[in-house]
């Protein structure tokens, strides 16, 4: 288990890191971990991509994007 990657929003641990959640993706894999969990809050619910259907997908293709670069790099 791993903490969370980027520093918290507002100093609150337990919440989906709006501002720098692209960020979470090169850290996890530079830190060799093969999953992100992120936490669904209803602070700035508006503002986090796990509410939309445009958000997923660019989580998604941000996702492939990284784990193309690794494979890349290896």
């Amino acid at each position: 288990m791993q903490g969370r990657l980027v520093p918290p929003t507002e100093n609150r641990i337990q919440c989906f890191p709006r501002e720098r959640w692209r960020d979470e993706f090169a850290l996890a894999a530079a830190a060799g971990l093969a999953a992100i969990e992120w936490i669904y809050d209803s602070m700035g619910r508006t503002s986090t991509p796990l509410a939309s259907d445009d958000g997923l997908a660019r989580m998604k293709s941000l996702s492939a994007q990284i784990k193309r670069t690794l494979k890349l790099a290896a």
